[in-house]
């Protein structure tokens, strides 16, 4: 009975101390902007009924959450253990192929097809982090940028048809779902969960260990550490959501194929996203994601042809590096603090 009453106890203050930290952090800056902006996403499609509202406007926002996952995923890797990482097209096109192979030849229902697709991926993301153990640095960019370069040429030079499909890649994807407000909603409640989860590992145990390989790996393996296993736990994680991001694009555009999928230009995308909202947060891939997919929406409605956004992109990154080299979350949070203060009186 002791035990019991001993054990009821442990539970009843863990519950109160989550209780307590959970108010705390609502009545918080963070907090508060936070629940704000899952407030206006969650009334976003129901602003206006217009067709082209629902059908060109919202899309972008589809577009938004995808790339979050994605850009987030390569952070994790990346910005939180250090393991620099040129080959995330990798995980994000071959879960798309796993994905879209299983759909059209086996007739798989689209929600195994993503299940099955993510697994693999991260198997892949296994096999990827192998290397890695051993090699750091500028060798590791090059082994991953060889890796998805390799990838791409054999997918792109392959016969049509399956098992490699070719250029043409595989077509008539089933959509997400043929409603894109539901469509939105999937995929925004999708983008929660994986930011719940992925915020989580950053604040953990894990998360610690992780940021420690990548200020002092000598120093971590000294501690005791088991480095390797670590850095392929960051590779599995990273090929985790980089391949859900990477299947939920392809049914959304209802296509995979080398170009659009696996080319190098969709991983400089995710360090590009990462980049602009600050690497090693996790968090600021949501502004750097947002930022990346609204300011490209307006300069291809002006007329720029994409080669040309792609190289606006390059020169604002090289501008954040040079004078905003914690990205554009921190700046942007500390102003936003600022007049949250003024409104409050402080």
């Amino acid at each position: 009975m002791e035990v019991k009453m001993i054990s009821k106890k442990s539970i009843k203050n863990k519950v109160s101390g989550t209780q307590n930290y959970l108010t705390t952090w609502i009545k918080s800056f963070s907090g508060s902007l936070t629940i704000f902006c899952l407030i206006i996403l969650s009334f976003l499609p129901f602003f206006s009924q217009d067709r082209a509202y629902v059908s060109y406007f919202i899309p972008q926002f589809t577009f938004f959450f995808i790339y979050a996952i994605f850009a987030a995923s390569w952070d994790i890797a990346t910005g939180l253990a250090g393991q620099a990482n040129f080959g995330q097209s990798i995980f994000f096109g071959l879960a798309g192929y796993i994905g879209g192979a299983l759909i059209i030849e086996m007739g798989v229902p689209s929600w195994i097809a993503i299940i099955i697709a993510v697994i693999g991926a991260t198997f892949i993301g296994f096999l990827v982090g192998i290397p890695a153990l051993k090699i750091k640095g500028p060798y590791l960019m090059l082994v991953t940028l060889v890796l998805s370069f390799i990838i791409l040429r054999v997918l792109a030079t392959s016969h049509s048809g399956p098992p490699l499909y070719g250029y043409e890649g595989i077509s008539g994807l089933p959509k997400l779902n043929p409603n894109p407000i539901i469509e939105y909603f999937i995929l925004f409640i999708s983008l929660i969960v994986c930011f719940i989860i992925m915020m989580s590992i950053s604040k953990s145990k894990l998360g610690t260990i992780l940021r420690s390989i990548r200020d002092d790996e000598i120093g971590s393996e000294a501690s005791g550490i088991n480095t390797m296993k670590y850095k392929l736990i960051a590779f599995m994680l990273c090929a985790l959501f980089s391949g859900l991001a990477g299947i939920y694009f392809g049914l959304h555009y209802q296509t995979v194929n080398p170009a659009g999928n696996l080319s190098m230009t969709i991983s400089f995308l995710a360090i590009i996203m990462a980049a602009l909202g600050g690497i090693g947060t996790i968090r600021g891939s949501l502004v750097g994601a947002f930022f990346y997919v609204f300011l490209e929406f307006v300069l291809v409605e002006i007329g720029l042809d994409m080669d040309v956004v792609h190289i606006v992109f390059s020169i604002i990154l090289l501008l954040v590096i040079r004078f905003a080299s914690r990205g554009l979350l921190a700046p942007l949070l500390d102003r936003l603090r600022d007049l949250w203060d003024v409104l409050l009186g402080r």
